[in-house]
């Protein structure tokens, strides 16, 4: 997925809609009710994904521009995939452009998914994971993955990442992912001899064996598990300084029967100088 200043991102009502209208001119233009010679489920949402090579899928693309069931199963999974890949971009593009400015003492991402932990640096850019009540530093992720930031899209890649849809290599657990990645931070810094690995790596000669027999498939899974930092934001730091409620806060508050939440909101905007 390209995002640039030029992109105009959809609503989620907008690709709704779009994917509404599509359905419908499925329908009408190419059937196949009984799904005859369909793909499964997972299939179609590996190509939506991206997991599966395009040029590789080019029979089962033209399977999708025939089928109704198949077409709507895909447009609905590429939508679900874009929405989410347009999340993680932007929160790592705001995360490292608010840490650049010396006004903010501390950019906390809240969030504990594995693939922003890249973004995570010192104690500057640190993760919020809300269900443990634990906030994530640097020091953090090395304890949790066994790798520095730098290194989780690589690790990511060979362990694989099931929100983002691709498996990862075979024969590679979190455990040799961690170890292999603090010696060798990135694919590249791998030994091609396993004979030359850190014997602390157990398996290397299976490790080796796997991760260079699916090389070409392990440095697409990083890059589909590295995240954009060049997504457009914001200008300046001071388009986040929150304001207080909106004038309409209450209302949405009543009608959710929420009324601790406009207790605690109305509270806090009073303290706004």
């Amino acid at each position: 997925m390209e995002i640039n200043d030029s992109d105009k991102s959809l609503t989620r009502r907008q690709e709704k809609n779009l994917l509404k209208a599509a359905n419908a001119v499925a329908r009408s233009e190419f059937a196949n009710p009984q799904r005859e010679g369909c793909p499964d489920s997972e299939t179609l949402s590996l190509l939506a994904r991206r997991r599966r090579s395009l040029a590789e899928s080019a029979d089962l693309i033209d399977h999708i521009g025939t089928c109704s069931p198949c077409f709507i199963e895909y447009s609905r999974s590429r939508a679900a995939y874009k929405r989410r890949i347009r999340i993680s971009y932007a929160l790592a593009s705001a995360a490292v452009k608010a840490a650049k400015d010396d006004r903010v003492r501390q950019v906390i991402i809240c969030t504990p998914d594995k693939d922003l932990a890249q973004c995570v640096a010192g104690t500057r850019i640190v993760q919020l994971d809300r269900r443990r009540d634990l906030l994530r530093d640097e020091a953090g992720v090395v304890a949790k993955f066994g790798v520095n930031p730098q290194s989780i899209p690589d690790y990511l890649a060979v362990v694989g990442d099931s929100a983002d849809g691709f498996p990862g290599v075979s024969g590679w657990g979190v455990k040799a992912a961690g170890l292999t990645f603090s010696q060798y931070p990135h694919l590249e810094d791998i030994p091609k001899d396993w004979r030359q690995w850190d014997p602390s790596i157990r398996k290397a000669r299976v490790l080796s064996e796997s991760l260079f027999n699916s090389w070409n498939d392990a440095l697409l899974f990083r890059t589909l598990a590295t995240l954009r930092l060049d997504v457009p934001v914001f200008e300046t730091v001071e388009e986040l300084w929150w304001k207080g409620p909106r004038p309409n806060f209450e209302e949405h508050c009543r009608r959710m029967k929420a009324t601790d939440l406009l207790r605690r909101i109305t509270s806090a905007g009073s303290q706004i100088s």
